[in-house]
């Protein structure tokens, strides 16, 4: 879904850019290189370089350099999360160059790897598979015992060695996740195709973590409970600064599943007050969940313009490729020699702007202006995209006039 979304605004802001139709059918590209029209600049391509051998940015680079900065493989806690993880996380093949920028070896194909909950309920439970998930969320909800939910306990007991390994990345103060496009015939198909397997298998971390606290709380082993949960809080911080809207969900998601345990764990342990006063000096120590107008204002934002450039390097059958009807492996010719003449300046300042309103409106603390502020980039977009479709004063048919007066009802909200 989001690729078609980008897929769409990326069409929209090369439309506004350019008058289409100053080339023939029967137009052929010049026999000689052409160089792309963009001028480097902040409010342009954003960042200055690097550039690649036909002269466009290198986002890949350009944006792992800056997620990697002050990054080492002994402080970066994705090196001991994929030890946890083993290098098929959700069964995910990941290029040995994603491994590469960590400054790691690829891990062994076969070790004490963390194993979710679809893969313990495919492999060990033949029955009650829908259950067990549902048997894990209750366990992380309330105190239990090992009779009260046998499989979750041997689950549990299966991830003991990846679950050590996770809390000690838990401890570590950095958080780079390579960020790499596929490659597809001898072509990037661009950062909105980078794999995120790892991060959303945190989710399934957070549970059993959750879990374990609840059963130690019965057996009133509260210190060690208390371990597993502020180690899954500080988890969930970590994995939201992956620069990804999805990694900052994911980390929220995690951090979620702490607190509805906290609570379960305070109604159930009968802390003394000392006690109680330390776990909220640990909470008050934690630091903040990364903002999601960060994810806006860097990543998100360099994915929509290298899509832009995309476009104006592979054609219009690279749009193909976001959405997934149809990969770009021929040369779209036409496409190419059109969009050859394109000034592509326009459309990365309007992308830059309208990515500058949504993370100035991202960081605003009244939700009712947040709101409203959001609600302004939309109805803009859908307006821009009403005006590009349809010219009023050229609609004739009935059909076309229907069309036009719907597509401006919803950008009224009418």
């Amino acid at each position: 879904m989001k690729r078609f979304v980008i897929a769409w605004i990326v069409l929209l802001s090369l439309a506004n850019s350019m008058a289409i139709g100053q080339e023939s059918k029967d137009s052929k590209p010049a026999a000689t290189k052409r160089q792309p029209k963009f001028t480097v600049g902040k409010d342009t391509t954003y960042v200055d370089g690097p550039l690649d051998k036909d002269g466009y940015i290198d986002y890949e680079s350009a944006l792992n350099q800056r997620l990697r900065e002050g990054v080492t493989p002994e402080n970066n806690a994705n090196v001991l999360i994929f030890k946890a993880f083993g290098p098929y996380p959700d069964d995910a093949i990941l290029p040995a160059e994603f491994f590469k920028w960590m400054q790691i070896a690829v891990p062994p194909r076969k070790g004490d790897y963390f194993v979710n909950m679809n893969q313990f309920a495919r492999d060990h439970l033949r029955e009650r598979r829908d259950e067990f998930n549902e048997d894990v969320d209750r366990a992380g909800a309330r105190p239990w015992t090992a009779q009260d939910y046998p499989e979750v306990a041997a689950w549990l007991k299966l991830n003991e060695k990846p679950l050590a390994v996770m809390i000690e990345a838990s401890k570590c103060t950095h958080y780079y996740y390579p960020l790499l496009g596929n490659r597809k015939h001898g072509k990037t198909e661009g950062l909105i195709s980078a794999q995120t397997a790892g991060i959303q298998s945190c989710r399934s971390v957070a549970k059993a973590l959750a879990a374990r606290a609840m059963l130690r709380v019965a057996e009133k082993r509260h210190d060690d409970a208390w371990q597993d949960l502020l180690a899954c809080h500080r988890l969930g911080r970590l994995v939201g600064r992956s620069g990804l809207l999805i990694g900052a969900l994911a980390g929220n998601s995690v951090d979620r599943t702490a607190c509805q345990a906290d609570l379960a764990f305070l109604d159930a342990a009968g802390l003394d007050a000392k006690t109680a006063k330390k776990c909220l000096r640990d909470l008050q120590q934690l630091p903040a969940l990364p903002a999601l107008a960060d994810c806006l204002q860097v990543t998100e934002r360099m994915w929509f313009l290298e899509c832009v450039m995309l476009v104006d390097r592979y054609g219009s059958s690279y749009l193909g490729s976001l959405n997934g009807t149809r990969f770009f492996d021929r040369e779209d010719l036409l496409a190419k020699a059109i969009i050859a003449g394109v000034d592509l300046d326009p459309a990365l300042r309007s992308a830059n702007q309208t990515y500058n309103r949504m993370a100035q409106g991202m960081r605003l603390k009244d939700r009712d202006l947040r709101e409203k502020h959001l609600s302004d980039i939309d109805f803009d977009l859908r307006e821009l995209r009403v005006h590009l479709i349809f010219d009023e004063n050229k609609v004739s048919t009935i059909s076309a006039r229907k069309a036009w007066r719907r597509e401006k009802a919803s950008c009224s909200g009418t």
